[in-house]
């Protein structure tokens, strides 16, 4: 589907709204049907890549993005 086209890095939309920690997009994605499960380059979900640590930068975000993830 559209909403989960990737860039030449391998990022869906969904990925790059939660990578970026934005939260109401990353909802509004969720909602048009984008896939929760796809790899991200690292070869894990948006959500393994979250609860990685490696966007402790967005720490106060990470928990809203987690749950709409779960």
């Amino acid at each position: 589907a559209a909403v989960d086209a990737k860039t030449k890095y391998g990022l869906t939309p969904l990925m790059s709204a939660c990578m970026t920690g934005h939260v109401e997009a990353g909802r509004l994605l969720l909602e048009k049907g984008a896939d929760r499960t796809l790899p991200t380059p690292s070869g894990r979900t948006v959500l393994e890549d979250l609860n990685s640590g490696m966007f402790r930068h967005l720490e106060e975000k990470v928990a809203a993005l987690g749950a709409l993830l779960a």
